[in-house]
């Protein structure tokens, strides 16, 4: 059986906001940063697994509010093989265990609880929520 697997990729954070795509009950949360440009957001409905990823400009914002750092240890490893299925971009992060210049997160959204992790020298975050404690939007 095919899971149901939806993406999407906004060229803003306002272009995502006249879409509709933020907020209680949406796919990506209401903390993204203002900042942020190039998004991509992909989710299994079926699972509530959701995965996006934005880069910044403004690297004195670039976590949203609601996060708090943890360390690589304490980040949810997710199931990578799985990951890329549903959200392509997620293989890129795989390598971000263990290096430098990297900060972990655990953040609290609007809709779900995800995990993030942030590379300052790309200025790119990637973040994550398995499904354990996503509301379906």
């Amino acid at each position: 059986m095919r899971a149901e697997v939806s993406a999407v990729r906004y060229q803003d954070r306002s272009a995502a906001e006249l879409a509709g795509a933020l907020g209680p009950g949406k796919w990506l949360p209401t903390e993204v940063p203002l900042s942020a440009v190039s998004i991509e957001e992909a989710h299994d409905s079926d699972t509530n697994e959701v995965w996006f990823t934005y880069a910044v400009a403004d690297v004195s914002t670039p976590v949203p509010s609601g996060c708090v750092a943890v360390t690589s240890d304490e980040a949810k490893v997710p199931d990578f093989d799985r990951a890329v299925r549903i959200a392509p971009f997620a293989g890129r992060i795989q390598h971000l265990w263990g290096a430098s210049g990297v900060g972990f997160y655990r953040c609290n959204g609007d809709s779900y609880d995800y995990d993030l992790v942030f590379d300052k020298e790309s200025k790119q975050a990637w973040a994550w929520s398995l499904g354990d404690t996503a509301e379906k939007p």
